[in-house]
């Protein structure tokens, strides 16, 4: 929570606010000295991603959303996502970027039904992983 601009959103049980889901991530920048700011290099291990910065263009990058197994498909991952979304057309974000694996065909159904397009970037670290944009 020490990252440039991080953000989290929490889903809870209505009766016993037991925590359910959650989704958090934080402003990617194209180059910072703080060690602690996380950059597109950083994420993918290459600058094929650094064009989203142009024109001082905020991006911000989901590193996390989960959902506990007993509600999951209930809705609780898409409402999660467009409570982020809402909030980061209110803060001037451009672009809202996601990775996930080639398998996880749930995350890939969600990024599809809210307009993400598939880039044509793999992540040099994580091979098996594609990156997801949505312009905002």
């Amino acid at each position: 929570m020490m990252r440039k601009n991080t953000l989290l959103i929490t889903a809870r049980h209505k009766e016993n606010d037991h925590l359910i889901g959650y989704v958090l991530g934080q402003e990617l920048l194209d180059n910072s000295n703080d060690p602690r700011d996380q950059t597109f290099f950083k994420i993918s291990g290459a600058h094929d991603l650094d064009y989203l910065a142009e024109n001082n263009r905020r991006t911000f990058y989901v590193s996390g959303l989960g959902v506990s197994l007993k509600y999951r498909r209930c809705g609780i991952a898409e409402q999660l996502s467009m409570t982020l979304l809402k909030e980061l057309r209110q803060h001037k974000f451009a672009y809202r970027l996601g990775r996930t694996d080639l398998q996880a065909h749930s995350m890939r159904n969600l990024y599809t039904k809210q307009g993400f397009k598939e880039l044509h970037i793999r992540d040099v670290n994580y091979p098996d992983r594609s990156y997801w944009l949505l312009a905002l």
